[in-house]
C-alpha cells in the first residue's frame, strides 16, 4: 500500500484499523509505505519500520551492472552518468519489484 501519508489525517486511524483487521483475517506479508513528512506511527500492529535511503552514484552503477548484466551494461552506465537519471531508474525499477 503506497502513500498512506497522503491519507487524510481524519480518516486514518480508521485505516489502520481496517488494515490491522484484515491481517488478522488473512494473514500475509504487507508494505506500507509514507513519505517521512505526515508519517506518525506504525500503520500495522506489530509492523517493522525501515527507511530506504538513496544510493550513491557507485551503488547505483552496481545495481544497474546487476540487474542488466548483458554486453549493453557499460554503455547504460556511461549514457546514464551522462544525463544522471540514474537514481529514478534504479528506483522505479526497485518499485515495479515490489
Amino acid at each position: 500500500m503506497d502513500a498512506l501519508d497522503e491519507v487524510p489525517k481524519d480518516d486514518r486511524i480508521s485505516l489502520t484499523k481496517k488494515i490491522n483487521r484484515f491481517l488478522s483475517n488473512y494473514p500475509c506479508q504487507v508494505i506500507c509505505t509514507s513519505r517521512i513528512v505526515g508519517y506518525a506511527g506504525n500503520f500495522i500492529d506489530g509492523g517493522k519500520e525501515v527507511e530506504i535511503v538513496p544510493f550513491d552514484d557507485e551503488k547505483t552503477a552496481d545495481y544497474i551492472k546487476t540487474w542488466f548484466n548483458h554486453a549493453a551494461d557499460q554503455r547504460l552506465v556511461a549514457t546514464l552518468s551522462i544525463y544522471s537519471p540514474q537514481q529514478e531508474v534504479v528506483s522505479a525499477h526497485l518499485f515495479h519489484c515490489l
